[in-house]
């Protein structure tokens, strides 16, 4: 009989992944800015529609409402997001981030381009989602917490 080595992991083990998945979304982050350069917002946007059309969810009459908390219910096991309705869209406030996490972890500042990408892929989830409407985030305000709002045209 084979042991499931799988299910004896250590913290030692999981903080030893996180690293490594840290340091691999650093480099892919590096890569696709070197490939697509000023474009890299539209890759991520482009990625997170694509993502969008794989949940497996379907909104039926979608509004931005509904949209945004099916994201943020599929996100939440890795980040706490509050999300609030406005004019313009929605100004989402992420308290927990994994995508902050990796920054401190590879010593980033958080709000640089792995968080913009992020951000643009949140929108592409959601545009997709809400069929196709023009959603774009803006800059984004880093600290505790980070907010930014998800503007629709």
């Amino acid at each position: 009989m084979t042991e499931l080595t799988e299910l004896q992991l250590s913290a030692q083990d999981y903080d030893n992944a996180f690293t490594e998945v840290c340091f691999l979304l650093d480099i892919l982050v590096q890569a696709i800015d070197l490939v697509a350069g000023k474009r890299s917002p539209s890759l991520a946007f482009s990625a997170g529609r694509h993502m969008g059309k794989k949940l497996p969810m379907h909104l039926v009459e979608p509004k931005l409402d509904d949209a945004v908390k099916a994201v943020v219910h599929t996100l939440e096991g890795g980040f706490e997001i509050e999300t609030a309705l406005n004019v313009r869209g929605v100004e989402m406030a992420v308290r927990r981030c994994a995508v902050r996490d990796a920054c401190i972890k590879r010593g980033m500042q958080p709000g640089g381009e792995i968080c913009k990408m992020f951000h643009h892929y949140i929108a592409g989830i959601v545009s997709e989602l809400c069929k196709g409407r023009d959603v774009k985030p803006t800059e984004p305000a880093v600290g505790e917490r980070c907010a930014f709002q998800l503007d629709v045209r």
